[in-house]
């Protein structure tokens, strides 16, 4: 969403070419002093309303899924919680103790 794959592009371009003038072992265009290049600016790709509306919906769809997701596990630990609970009133002390110790 920056800029589309011609920003990523674009970086890694910049970074493959000044990697060859500062490797000194394996380039005949190295430079002993540090030469800075300089690039032109990229031209930023003009995100339109329908992209950033789309990409808006998306984002809450998947944020009120996760949350959605996360609630159900929290609510299903909480009913297993009550109901193991529920189940170790029901037993005699003995039986309580006696799983007590085998944990």
């Amino acid at each position: 969403l920056l800029s589309g794959p011609g920003f990523v592009q674009g970086q890694l371009d910049r970074v493959l070419n000044e990697a060859k003038m500062k490797c000194p072992l394996y380039s005949p265009d190295f430079f002993i002093q540090d030469v800075e290049v300089e690039y032109e600016a990229l031209n930023s790709l003009e995100m339109d309303d329908q992209r950033l509306k789309y990409a808006t919906t998306v984002f809450l769809l998947v944020g009120s899924s996760a949350l959605v997701v996360f609630l159900m596990f929290k609510v299903h630990a909480l009913i297993v919680k009550q109901s193991h609970l529920a189940w170790l009133k029901s037993l005699p002390y003995d039986h309580v103790f006696k799983i007590h110790m085998d944990q």
